[in-house]
């Protein structure tokens, strides 16, 4: 989570990779897609100072098209004062009013300094065939050499990790006659030859032969990372999640080491050429940036007026929200509590759910509902990760059966699953390669035929249960907290208080406590886990519901939380559900046992789902673009329709339009309509002794929800290079590594242009996140000054804060110089 924050011009040269490998921020595979801020690396920098970085080492574009900005301040009100504004905040780029509009009226921006690589040398001149390059070249050749490298199973062979990477590809390269052939430059394997044998020694033969200024070097190794930004991605993950278990991982040092090897090489070539123009020839990086953040200034404050319009109709909609006042009910507890993920999808869902009974409270939480798991169903080898990716699973669950059958007949299930999902590999291997598919449908026959026909006519049935699993089977199955081996006991009394304490209720249970995660559904979608929880490491929230639903419900936890002051009512079920976010469906689970009473009351809780789920998918259809308008009664049955289509490309729109995230109690929203824009995290700082369950949402549930906000962003101001593209010509990569765009290129990381557009307007519109939290000013300020993190967000305009007075309502902001009302 700790960012780059290193001044390369104050560094050794010698410390000029690891700069370079700091700036490059982590991706996940296609099976647990998370959102990632891709600046994640220079977030230690303004962020105008950052983007100006980029734009300049990697050709990069940090905002929207000036058109665009045009368009869209011609419906702000009061544009001016809000520029005045924009202009006069602490930390502000420093541009006059004149200077901004005369911007934003420029049809042609004259073109911004850009670092020359070696490879932007060469295609100078001209001299390759027509929609090929040396930089082509270079991208291509590395990038099917990670992904024959990285494979995940989409090959019949495995890749060996048994030689580095480095010297791997240096042993294909010196054999490789395909790049000469392409370029004409016959000398490409003799020069390659000359390259050392081991990854370490490249770096310091590059200060000898490419000429850098011990200050540029951690600049020009980041330039060179960003031509090969997917493959630098992938690699960074992978660092990432090995550090988080304790490890390390050398990917990304190897990486820029081959990236490096081709600019000494093709230096070479550029020289032979008279082409060569070392970076100490160039104007000095240190400038271009300086004048790339001067030029693009106009820009950051229009963007900040956009913002500013946004953050101020937000804050009145707060000031005037009609359940600032308890909502009067019949009772003391509520007849349903119902706990959803902070995603913006569930504030729609909530605010229609509430909307059906005022008997009915709310609550936000991270959908992996406290609980850091690492899932291991029964039957599969592998566990997943069931949590956010800044952290590292620390709780195991296992599936047990529901019926109390004894552990030899969980085991034979677990047999009959691995012997269905070794028959289910095999048929998919056979009808994904070009040599084998044909044959395979051919030999099928019918029964593939009928599979052909219901996928075209987008009514395949939807699996109740999971992979390998019949429905019943499924059903007979529940994710169970079990002892981590080695680990000590699990303390579950003390695990259930402290997720109860963070959901901030410890009393007043109702009768129904239902734990909502969240995933969504679609079909031929490489990208599904994008639609799933973030906060479940791109998974479906049901895991951790049912074995939160489980804890809690276990007479033995209650009676240790009743000797600590915390009595769950016997009356009290609490029960896990899963909401579809693409179908706007919510399923129940684990609901065996009931009472007469409870089921009577969950009897009207599933009345009550029914019509919020309806009032949902009326609210969303409005941003669907179906064929037809849908008929009330049918509504389910097209979103349904949508979702198994496997020729949609727009099955949902996820997160697409978030814009702020809320910490506050429900008092503080309810009743009051956001749009589907607003992560909502309930909060009661009265009830948090320490402050402690502050720090935990101002330190990962924030920092969570700006990295989806910052995905969206750079995804949209800049698809080429953060984000993948379109949708219609992916190729997936290695199993689960990532996509390309048509048959090549780099690997894509990022949001497919499809959940971000839908051909005939964006769909998001790119803000920064703004941060609202009704807790004490002194308590945040501290939480700040201890997570350099957070403070560097903040400071540096990465994200925006404000915090209400639960007193008087009044809303104040942070600033460099502390708080402004």
């Amino acid at each position: 989570m700790v960012s780059a924050h290193t001044d390369a011009s104050a560094t050794p040269a010698d410390a000029a990779r690891a700069i370079a490998c700091d700036r490059i921020a982590p991706i996940w595979p296609l099976d647990e897609f998370i959102a990632v801020n891709p600046w994640w690396g220079l977030t230690a920098e303004p962020l105008p100072r950052a983007a100006a970085r980029l734009s300049v080492l990697g050709g990069t574009t940090p905002l929207m098209p000036r058109s665009w900005f045009r368009e869209r301040l011609a419906t702000v009100a009061n544009r001016e004062n809000l520029l005045a504004h924009a202009l006069a905040e602490p930390g502000a780029p420093e541009v006059s009013a004149e200077s901004a509009e005369r911007w934003l009226a420029e049809e042609l921006p004259a073109p911004l300094p850009r670092l020359r690589l070696a490879t932007d040398l060469l295609d100078t001149a001209g001299d390759l065939p027509l929609e090929f390059s040396w930089k082509h070249c270079v991208v291509h050749e590395i990038s099917q050499f990670c992904a024959a490298r990285f494979d995940r199973g989409q090959s019949f062979w495995r890749p060996t990790d048994e030689t580095s990477l480095y010297r791997a590809w240096r042993d294909l390269v010196v054999h490789e006659r395909s790049n000469s052939l392409l370029t004409g430059a016959n000398e490409l394997p003799d020069l390659f030859r000359t390259l050392p044998t081991e990854s370490g020694e490249v770096f310091a033969h590059a200060r000898r032969t490419l000429d850098l200024r011990p200050a540029e070097a951690a600049d020009y190794f980041h330039a060179l990372l960003l031509s090969v930004h997917g493959w630098a991605s992938w690699c960074a993950g992978e660092r990432w999640r090995a550090r988080l278990r304790g490890g390390d991982d050398t990917h990304l040092e190897e990486l820029l080491a081959i990236r490096l090897g081709w600019e000494i090489v093709l230096a070479a070539v550029a020289r032979s050429r008279g082409l060569w123009q070392s970076p100490a020839q160039q104007t000095s990086i240190a400038a271009m940036i300086a004048a790339t953040e001067t030029a693009q200034a106009p820009g950051w404050a229009w963007q900040r007026v956009l913002e500013l319009s946004y953050r101020d109709g937000l804050v009145g909609k707060l000031a005037a929200a009609p359940g600032a006042a308890p909502t009067p009910r019949t009772r003391t507890a509520p007849a349903l509590q119902a706990y959803f993920c902070i995603d913006v999808r569930s504030e729609v869902y909530r605010r229609a759910l509430e909307a059906v009974s005022p008997e009915i409270e709310t609550g936000g939480f991270a959908g992996f509902f406290g609980l850091p798991l690492a899932y291991r169903p029964l039957g599969v080898e592998e566990a997943s990760a069931r949590l956010p990716g800044l952290l590292a699973p620390g709780l195991d669950v296992v599936d047990r059966s529901a019926h109390g059958t004894d552990a030899d007949a969980d085991a034979r299930l677990g047999e009959k699953r691995r012997d269905r999902l070794a028959r289910g590999d095999l048929q998919r291997r056979l009808t994904a390669t070009g040599t084998s598919a044909f044959p395979t449908v051919e030999a099928l026959g019918l029964t593939y035929g009928w599979k052909l026909l219901a996928d075209t006519l987008g009514k395949r049935p939807t699996a109740a249960g999971a992979a390998g699993l019949s429905a019943t089977e499924a059903e007979g199955l529940i994710p169970t907290l079990a002892e981590s081996p080695g680990a000590a006991p699990l303390d579950r009394v003390a695990l259930a208080r402290k997720v109860l304490h963070a959901l901030s209720r410890t009393a007043d249970f109702a009768p129904v406590v239902l734990l909502a995660g969240h995933g969504g559904e679609s079909n031929n979608n490489p990208h599904q886990a994008g639609l799933d929880c973030g906060a479940c490491c791109g998974h479906a929230g049901d895991v951790n519901a049912r074995a939160l639903a489980g804890l809690l419900n276990d007479p033995a936890v209650r009676a240790g939380l009743a000797a600590e002051g915390i009595e769950i009512p016997a009356a009290t079920r609490f029960v896990a559900a899963l909401h579809n976010t693409t179908t706007d469906a919510i399923t129940l689970f684990d609901t065996r046992g009931l009472t007469p009473a409870q089921d009577a009351a969950l009897t009207q809780v599933r009345d009550w789902l029914e019509t919020a789920s309806a009032a949902c998918r009326a609210e969303r259809a409005e941003r669907i673009a179906f064929a037809a308008p849908p008929r009330a009664g049918g509504m389910l049955d097209l979103f349904r329709r949508r979702a198994a289509d496997w020729a949609q490309t727009r099955p949902e729109w996820a997160l697409a339009n978030n814009a702020s995230f809320i910490a506050a109690p429900r008092a503080r929203t309810r009743g009051v309509d956001l749009g589907g824009r607003s992560f909502l995290h309930d909060y009661v700082w009265e009830a948090d002794t320490g402050f402690g369950v502050l720090e935990l949402i101002l330190t990962a549930p924030v920092v969570v929800a700006h990295w989806i906000n910052f995905q969206y962003y750079a995804s949209t101001v800049d698809n080429l290079h953060f984000g993948s593209g379109n949708k219609v010509l992916h190729n997936v990569v290695g199993g689960t590594l990532g996509v390309f765009e048509g048959n090549g290129g780099d690997l894509r990381i990022g949001l497919p242009m499809q959940s971000l557009h839908d051909g005939r307007q964006w769909m998001h519109e790119p803000l920064r996140l703004q941060v609202v939290v009704e807790a004490p000013a002194d308590a945040i300020d501290a939480i700040v000054a201890r997570h350099a993190p957070l403070r560097h967000l903040l400071a540096h305009r990465w994200i925006h804060l404000a915090r209400i007075d639960s007193a008087s309502g009044a809303v104040a902001f942070w600033s460099l110089d502390g708080w402004i009302a």
